[in-house]
């Protein structure tokens, strides 16, 4: 038998909507806890690695694929979507009406953790805030699970059977919106810009289920939020947490200034100028991490080291190359409007700029004014070139291609000493590649030939 945390009901059966990374970490969990278990998947069996179906069978764990039928749904029991698992589909509807609990894997985790849990969420800079959170814990001296959205399943924490001091935790919208009562000691709220557009059906939809990770904070627990942000000043989250913040504002607890990050609560200034995370959005970044570091009870000293030993996460702001006087910046991770402009305002040189990809119901006038006063070029590739091409049209120079070869070999052409290319696609890669991560290393790919290439070419001159 299995409760869920503030809850008097027992279960006994779990169906699972998605056989991902996280549904197959969450069978387990349930497996282990004694819970009856079925996973349901749209995908084919085949499309699934023969370990991992394996272990289902070893575990007694149901499957079904080709879609999602009800035939291992019962009445009252548990249902966990996946993440990419819409909660309009027709058979999470059938568990509403059959009194069955929606949760996710926070929820089920609720209570459970047995040290402080530090979970982070907003639109951009999630891994970024997270990864830099769990590396100063660690200059500390601390054993911390980082996971979450950010890779390694919540669940696994609480599977692996070592002792952490503290858990750090990347949450996307999706987590946070069926959360259950799952509440962290300190929360931290980055920013917001839309995103996700198509999953949730407007901007006040979007922030309610980024704001669900915050309302069942108590007086004892303690969230962190932008100094600056109009929306969450006019939409705070709530519960009873005390309030810190970090910006550019002279009222932020954590300010951060052209060198690095003034903590007041600490009275202490953090450098960064010698460090990787000497960037605007960096900047913005670490003043979070060092908030929820310091508020964790991490020293000045441990902080600084940590700053000092960190290496960004690949795919975001990467210095790719710089030849013949171009800079060459991979920002794949840049999926939605919001990085986009982060992206543009951390340059400083004229930037030719290559995006596009699976629009996800955004915006993309938005990035008009950023447009015009950054990119002398715009390279546009994927599904919603011309989506983009038409909401940006007059803002700069245009160009269209088929694939990121064609992208890359474009931006050489263009490309004059003091530029940088940059790819920034504002968009989800999943028309033309696995994820985000895979655009990235096929982008560096050909900017490393196309370098290469020239390299070659100078040297027969």
């Amino acid at each position: 038998m299995f409760q869920l945390e503030a809850e008097n009901k027992t279960y006994d059966h779990a169906l699972i909507i998605g056989l991902g990374i996280s549904g197959f970490s969450t069978a387990r969990y349930l497996r282990g806890q004694g819970l009856s278990v079925a996973v349901s998947e749209r995908r084919p069996a085949a499309e699934f690695d023969a370990d991992t179906l394996s272990e289902l069978e070893r575990l007694d764990i149901a499957f079904e694929d080709n879609g999602h039928t009800d035939a291992y749904l019962k009445p009252g029991c548990l249902v966990i979507p996946g993440q990419n698992v819409a909660l309009d589909r027709p058979i999470i509807r059938k568990g509403i009406e059959q009194g069955c609990r929606i949760v996710g894997e926070l929820g089920l985790a609720a209570g459970r953790f047995q040290c402080p849990v530090i979970a982070i969420t907003g639109t951009n800079g999630k891994t970024t805030v997270t990864s830099l959170t769990g590396d100063l814990l660690k200059a500390a001296g601390k054993q911390v699970f980082v996971g979450g959205n950010i890779g390694i399943p919540l669940l696994e924490g609480l599977m692996d059977g070592k002792h952490y001091d503290a858990v750090v935790l990347e949450i996307s919208s999706f987590q946070a919106e069926i959360a259950g009562r799952f509440r962290p000691d300190i929360g931290v709220f980055l920013n917001l810009s839309p995103d996700h557009l198509d999953r949730h059906s407007d901007m006040n939809t979007y922030l309610a289920a980024k704001l669900a990770l915050f309302q069942h904070q108590t007086a004892n627990d303690i969230r962190i939020l932008p100094s600056d942000d109009a929306i969450l000043e006019k939409q705070p989250p709530g519960g009873a947490a005390k309030p810190y913040t970090f910006g550019l504002d002279q009222s932020a607890d954590f300010r951060i200034t052209d060198s690095g990050v003034h903590a007041f609560p600490q009275q202490h200034h953090y450098d960064l100028s010698s460090t990787k995370l000497n960037s605007p959005v960096n900047r913005l970044n670490s003043g979070a991490a060092i908030a929820a570091a310091s508020l964790a009870g991490c020293s000045p000293e441990n902080i600084q080291q940590g700053l000092g030993q960190y290496r960004l996460q690949p795919h975001r702001m990467e210095k790719v190359a710089r030849h013949r006087d171009v800079s060459w910046i991979d920002d794949s991770k840049a999926t939605n409007i919001g990085a986009v402009q982060a992206a543009l305002d951390s340059c400083r040189d004229p930037v030719i700029l290559i995006a596009g990809g699976r629009n996800k119901n955004s915006d993309f006038s938005l990035l008009a004014p950023a447009v015009r006063r950054r990119v002398s070029r715009l390279i546009l590739l994927g599904e919603a070139k011309t989506h983009i091409a038409e909401a940006l049209s007059g803002a700069c120079p245009i160009h269209m291609v088929e694939a990121m070869d064609a992208a890359v070999r474009l931006a050489a052409r263009l490309a004059q000493a003091g530029d940088t290319v940059l790819l920034a696609p504002g968009c989800t890669s999943f028309d033309m590649f696995t994820d985000y991560a895979h655009r990235g290393r096929v982008f560096q790919q050909h900017v490393r030939q196309v370098v290469a290439e020239h390299v070659s070419v100078s040297r027969q001159d």
